[in-house]
């Protein structure tokens, strides 16, 4: 009994462990669109960057990875095309990866 008591803990810190890191990654895929943003308003000549977040900011042992790119769009030129890539935790290989694809205006 005691042995199954401790697999089924064990499963579901397992299960936590990896819940907590899907909504990591999903709130820093949002956090790079919203820096994409910023950026481009502040810059139009912003191309992206991969930003690297330290795991003392977001508060655990593992640090994260966002990587922007900033593409024009070939059918609408009063916008750009932001493709972000969030990597959480940056682990070759046990990591979430959330992609967040989205259209900015262009201010004139």
């Amino acid at each position: 009994i005691g042995a199954s008591l401790l697999q089924a803990v064990l499963l579901h810190h397992r299960q936590t462990k990896s819940i907590a890191q899907q909504h990591q990654s999903l709130w820093l895929a949002e956090s790079g669109v919203q820096r994409a943003i910023t950026k481009l308003r502040s810059s139009p000549d912003y191309r992206g960057e991969v930003w690297t977040i330290p795991a003392a900011v977001l508060g655990d042992l593992d640090e994260g990875r966002v990587t922007i790119r900033v593409e024009p769009q070939e059918n609408d030129p009063a916008s750009w095309r932001v493709v972000v890539e969030a990597v959480y935790p940056d682990h070759p290989q046990h990591r979430i990866v959330q992609q967040r694809v989205t259209e900015v205006a262009k201010r004139n």
